[in-house]
């Protein structure tokens, strides 16, 4: 299946930018486009972002990180093989 980050992104627009706006470090997208984002403090703690999405099923889902200006794409599954 192939993921379209930037209709998944274009649909979350507005909470993205309230999330910037309200000075977030990052924020956490669900694939699945009926779900909410999740806004992250604090960018580094991997541990925390990875309790995040298993408390909230999401197998994969994207971060957007406003300090780096980068976003990634992570599936839970991949991590685990690795």
């Amino acid at each position: 299946m192939k993921i379209n980050l930037n209709k998944i992104k274009s649909h979350y627009g507005t909470e993205i930018s309230q999330a910037k706006a309200n000075s977030y470090e990052a924020v956490m997208i669900p694939i699945e486009c009926d779900l909410d984002i999740y806004c992250l403090n604090n960018i580094d703690d991997e541990d925390y972002i990875l309790e995040i999405a298993n408390d909230y099923g999401w197998d994969k889902f994207i971060i957007i990180d406003f300090i780096n200006k980068t976003e990634k794409l992570i599936d839970l599954y991949e991590l685990e093989a690795a």
